[in-house]
């Protein structure tokens, strides 16, 4: 299975090679990776988004997503071994990057950046 899962998932170069296995694992079924970063994920409070709150750490993967025929970004955290954001692309998505280590988009209800 190890090296069928470093065959198809792009591995991200700050995670050991272990640490990409347990990502991968994390995946799902007919899920790969085609990038993959350590980020902070912050999101604007409601109701009028204004004000950014850190919502939490974690590996965030550009997913292709073959079982439901699309892409996502999910954001996977290594404690709890779970996605714990996720955000599936759609055909007007907008990506701001400001900087190399800043970048934000809008989701439906409020904005997100990731540092």
């Amino acid at each position: 299975m190890a090296n069928q899962a470093k065959d198809i998932n792009a591995s991200c170069s700050l995670l050991s090679p272990d640490e990409n296995e347990e990502l991968w694992s994390m995946l799902g079924p007919r899920c790969q990776t085609e990038a993959s970063a350590i980020v902070q994920l912050y999101l604007t409070e409601l109701p009028d988004n204004k004000k950014w709150s850190m919502a939490g750490t974690g590996v965030a993967c550009f997913i292709k997503d073959n079982r439901l025929r699309s892409y996502f970004i999910r954001i996977y955290d290594f404690q709890t071994k779970s996605v714990f954001w996720e955000l599936e692309l759609y055909r007007m998505f907008v990506y701001h990057r400001f900087e190399d280590f800043f970048a934000y988009f809008e989701t439906e209800v409020r904005y997100l950046r990731h540092v």
